[in-house]
């Protein structure tokens, strides 16, 4: 993915010139650029592909393999992300098919291409590029990404893109640079409405530093009309979830104590970047007047948008960490400027940052051998249970998911998506979503419909960390009526499945 090097060597020893004369094309390829990209590419090609079909990768399936344009975007109008991801996705399935493999990919081919447009386009200083892609290729989160049939990696390629293109415009502002970055914005809200909080912030800091110039090209907001008349047709989706209560549980000072170590994807990254910091401050000689403001305004727009979303999660259920995947193409330009100053002070700085984040990449990449039980798709999937079922040839199949989310939701769509696995394999099976009145437990929604004869198995998920669920699932009474059942979930995400005797 890092396919040069510097002739004068500095990428072979990680020094980081700021000269920028020399074509891309014509630096030669070096030991760490190589070894970079292999790692990169390893990472994501081992990481994550025999998980099982995730529970949103399933939705995600079920959308690229509708039949046409007009069942695709209504789908999309009732579903709570985005259209752009799913639009793509399904031009893609036509393609490729809508096997887990082929619907991976896509997210693969996107999570390549993000470190691949910092080489080409990001900075015009070629050590800044070659270290900023460098640290995209590496960021440990991106490799799940990767490998997730959802939109993260399209959303990490977007921004990366919104932010080269945050970056130009201050650089010199102009007509199509400003153009070029509202319709971003506009794409990357589409792929995930949270990015409305990095535009925002990109936003303001431009309306700050270059206030005459925002007046000027103000016309270019006229490219946001698109998102605007989307929003006219799915803000009522998004304010019945809103209201009726999301899954996500507040966050806590807790939380924000472990967004190094979260976004970063390991102890040991996020403990170096917090002393990082505490040293940088307490080294006020490091000067940082020297920095274009450009740059410092990008890694800064990666700030506000986490604390505006950690912020908010304080206020509303409304936050998860992979939310905060959109902010780290500037973040991580943040760290290649830190490193570059820093290291005019500390030679081995630079060389050592870059060996922490492959590192922990090549430490990721040992740990496949063994299976991430800890890993989300393991516990909160459809595949495993599919799978099952249709080994234990049922036809009938319940299910029920007790969560604020799971009591709003359409059943004729969660019925499609829960047999979206057993269709696949070709073993259609009828799927009930079991209604949950208010005030009723799970359990004897469940005891009514095996009574009735209504189901022949059943698929009962609960999450213990989510507020508003009413029950722990309870199999021991189906297990005495000669109901055979397994969890494929973990401690707090319970997917209890059985099969009702034949």
């Amino acid at each position: 993915m890092l396919g040069a090097g510097c002739h004068d060597g500095a990428m072979a020893t990680t020094a980081l010139p700021s000269s920028s004369s020399a074509s891309a094309a014509s630096i030669p390829l070096t030991p760490i650029a190589l070894g970079v990209a292999v790692l990169a590419v390893a990472g994501r090609l081992m990481c994550g592909w025999t998980a099982p079909f995730g529970f949103d990768e399933t939705f995600s399936g079920v959308i690229a393999a509708q039949p046409g344009l007009a069942a695709l975007l209504d789908w999309c109008l009732h579903e709570i992300g985005g259209p752009v991801y799913y639009i793509l996705l399904w031009g893609w399935a036509a393609l490729f098919g809508t096997s887990l493999a082929a619907l991976r990919a896509f997210s693969m081919v996107a999570s390549l291409a993000a470190p691949l447009l910092i080489l080409a386009w990001g900075h015009p200083d070629r050590a800044t590029r070659f270290y900023w892609a460098a640290l995209l290729a590496l960021w440990l989160p991106g490799l799940s990404a990767a490998t997730s049939a959802r939109c993260y990696a399209l959303l990490l390629l977007v921004t990366t893109a919104q932010a080269i293109s945050f970056r130009r415009l201050l650089d010199r502002p102009a007509a199509p640079r400003a153009a070029a970055w509202v319709a971003l914005s506009g794409v990357a809200v589409l792929t995930h409405y949270h990015a409305a909080l990095l535009s925002l912030a990109q936003g303001l800091l431009l309306l700050a530093l270059r206030p005459r110039d925002s007046l000027r090209l103000a016309p270019a907001l006229l490219l946001l009309l698109p998102v605007a008349g989307w929003m006219a047709f799915h803000v009522s989706l998004l304010a019945r979830f809103a209201t009726a209560g999301a899954w996500y549980p507040l966050v806590g000072l807790a939380d924000v104590g472990r967004l190094p170590m979260i976004f970063l994807g390991s102890t040991l990254l996020g403990g170096c970047a917090v002393a990082a910091l505490l040293l940088a401050l307490a080294r006020r000689r490091w000067r940082w007047h020297d920095v274009p403001s450009a740059d410092v305004a990008l890694a800064c727009s990666a700030v506000i948008t986490l604390a505006l979303l950690l912020i908010i999660g304080m206020v509303r259920p409304s936050f998860v960490w992979r939310y905060t995947y959109m902010a780290a193409p500037a973040a991580l330009l943040g760290v290649t400027l830190w490193v570059r100053h820093v290291g005019r002070e500390v030679a081995l700085l630079p060389g050592l940052v870059l060996a922490l984040f492959a590192a922990s990449t090549a430490g990721r990449i040992a740990g496949q051998w063994q299976e991430q039980t800890d890993e989300v798709r393991y516990m909160l999937n459809l595949g495993r249970p599919s799978d099952w079922l249709v080994a234990q040839h049922a036809t009938r199949v319940g299910f029920l998911w007790d969560s604020p989310t799971g009591r709003i939701s359409e059943p004729g769509r969660i019925a499609e998506v829960v047999g979206f696995g057993p269709r696949q394999a070709g073993h259609p099976m009828a799927v009930t979503v079991l209604d949950q009145p208010a005030g009723a437990l799970p359990s004897t929604v469940i005891r009514g419909a095996v009574e009735r004869g209504q189901i022949d198995s059943l698929i009962w998920l609960a999450d213990a960390t989510v507020p508003g669920t009413r029950e722990r699932p309870r199999p021991a009474w189906l297990r005495r009526l000669g109901w055979r059942c397994r969890d494929f979930g973990g401690a707090a995400i319970m997917m209890v499945t059985c099969r009702g005797p034949d």
